[in-house]
């Protein structure tokens, strides 16, 4: 039974119920903080019950409390007797019985973590769809500012000396299979003219670097071809930013290594002269229209004025409106004020509505609080367990002749060897108590028949002699007194069995709490019987 109320005991605080620095076992658990555990776990079994946790003062209000509660544990399944009189003076092993019962009902809670798990990752999804997402339009908003910036393209033509990452049969079929017209790369067609350029004098340097390689002689111009190459600026491409046939013109032609730096050089320079160029007119574009625009409406403003004035019919229509404006002025503010009531009451509304959603948040957050200071201390009487757990299995290593069956054999035979001797004590017992009762039945029946032998003889002599009637006399008064202590000796020895018999009974109710329940009902009792006087004086003074 103790692992039993063991189990209980961690249950009902694993599942919330609180209990004082007292109430360490089962045996010292108030009757209401066993209410309270049975309310939490009927409560957890099925959420939509809705009983205090404070048992209530008055007696009939008591009495309906025990009954509301015996009514949930029997429709939660409960099939033995219960009422009242069990909630609120049960003994131990009626509520061992009950909470047993409602903890095996308690729900598990794998459901929940699934749950929990699945929205985790439903949101994880979400956010990495939304990020995807606004890259995209980061991406689209910063190339949408340039008409001339590049975008990489693949045409699926393999170059000698380019190393790719797969085999030549998966480039393959990822080109048939997989891999856009180089139309249909580029996310807007205004990029398509840029990019092919800067394809094109990207495979250009490529053979240009590749000639140089073939050479010793050359290695600055190989490692300013790098720089070049590994640059991330954006290529803009304009009429006469880089001319192509100018560039393979000097590859082809001139073999000097300075000559073709130089050229090179010339070119970038030129190049971003004329980058500098293009933004300067761009700005000057944009303000020039920007300009343009803003001429073009005072134009049209003034045109518009213009022929109003010009023309009376407008003017009179103007002036017709002008008049009745007053009267839609009213009613456009009487169609306000209705609007605006309506308005100032969806407004209340919603006000109340959020002052009790704050109420609740706040409710639940004393509430998280509250949870979270209990899981902490939970935790950390989890670790003291543990460490005292480490210990014993410490202890019990350290014992070498803990496990050994052989002493425990030797005491079992030792106890059947006592309870042996102890049968043969008691069956010697009985015998001799069976002789020296034979032998009290006999002296009994010697007694009666000495007694009746000399009653007679006394009884007839007794007549003609007054010493010997004196002796009659003293004899029957010996024989009273005689049979009277015989019969007072009867009575103590019954009256010892039935103390034993007590003694047995008490220490069997003990466990039942039967005086501190009778006590308890004398209090009750006493409180229904001061509530009832009460009552009498309130009707006697309000007839």
């Amino acid at each position: 039974m103790e692992e039993i109320d063991s189990i209980i005991f961690c249950t009902l605080k694993g599942i919330g119920c609180e209990f004082s620095e007292h109430e360490t076992s089962m045996t010292n658990i108030a009757q209401e903080t066993f209410i309270k555990g049975i309310i939490i776990c009927l409560q957890k079994i099925q959420p939509t019950i809705s009983i205090p946790h404070t048992i209530p003062r008055s007696m009939s209000a008591r009495y309906q409390y025990g009954i509301t509660v015996a009514d949930a544990c029997k429709k939660v399944g409960y099939k033995s007797d219960i009422g009242y009189q069990t909630i609120l003076y049960g003994d131990i092993v009626d509520m061992r019985r009950i909470l047993m019962f409602l903890i095996e009902k308690l729900p598990k809670e794998t459901e929940n973590i699934i749950e929990y798990k699945n929205k985790r990752f439903t949101i994880i999804k979400e956010l990495k769809r939304i990020l995807s997402y606004t890259r995209q339009t980061l991406d689209s908003s910063s190339l949408s500012n340039y008409s001339f910036v590049s975008v990489p393209l693949d045409t699926g033509i393999s170059v000698p000396g380019h190393k790719r990452d797969c085999t030549p049969a998966e480039w393959r079929n990822f080109c048939i299979n997989s891999l856009k017209y180089i139309t249909e790369q580029p996310s807007d067609m205004k990029y398509l003219i840029p990019s092919l350029i800067t394809l094109n004098t990207k495979r250009l340097l490529n053979i240009y670097e590749s000639k140089l390689n073939s050479t010793d002689n050359l290695p600055k111009s190989r490692i300013y071809h790098e720089k070049i190459k590994t640059s991330n600026v954006p290529i803009i491409s304009t009429h006469n930013a880089i001319d192509q046939n100018k560039i393979v013109n000097i590859i082809k032609n001139e073999p000097k290594e300075s000559q073709e730096l130089t050229c090179i050089e010339e070119l970038l320079t030129q190049n971003c002269e004329l980058k500098s160029l293009i933004l300067k007119e761009r700005s000057s574009k944009e303000n020039l229209l920007a300009e343009l625009k803003r001429l073009e409406k005072e134009n049209t403003v003034k045109v518009k004025s213009l022929n109003i004035i010009n023309n009376p019919e407008i003017i009179s229509k103007l002036k017709n409106k002008i008049e009745a404006s007053p009267d839609k002025i009213k009613k456009m503010n009487n169609k306000w004020s209705k609007y605006e009531n309506e308005q100032i009451l969806i407004l209340s509304q919603l006000n109340a509505e959020i002052n009790k959603k704050r109420a609740n948040n706040n409710k639940l957050e004393v509430v998280y609080a509250n949870e979270k200071l209990k899981l902490q201390n939970i935790f950390e009487e989890i670790k003291k367990k543990e460490d005292i757990i480490k210990i014993c299995r410490n202890d019990l290593e350290s014992k070498s002749n803990y496990n050994s069956r052989s002493s425990y054999t030797q005491r079992i035979l030792e106890i059947i060897s006592n309870i042996e001797k102890q049968k043969k004590e008691i069956n010697k017992n009985i015998m001799e108590t069976r002789l020296v009762q034979k032998d009290i039945n006999s002296l009994d029946g010697k007694v009666e028949r000495c007694f009746i032998s000399i009653d007679e003889l006394m009884f007839k002599v007794a007549k003609k002699d007054d010493i010997i009637r004196k002796c009659y006399k003293l004899l029957a008064a010996i024989h009273s007194n005689s049979s009277s202590i015989i019969a007072s000796v009867k009575q103590t020895g019954t009256i010892g069995r039935e103390i034993k018999d007590l003694e047995e009974q008490i220490e069997n109710e003990n466990p039942h709490q039967a005086t501190a329940n009778i006590q308890k009902l004398k209090q009750d009792l006493e409180l229904v019987k001061n509530e009832q006087l009460i009552l009498l004086k309130k009707l006697k003074v309000d007839p």
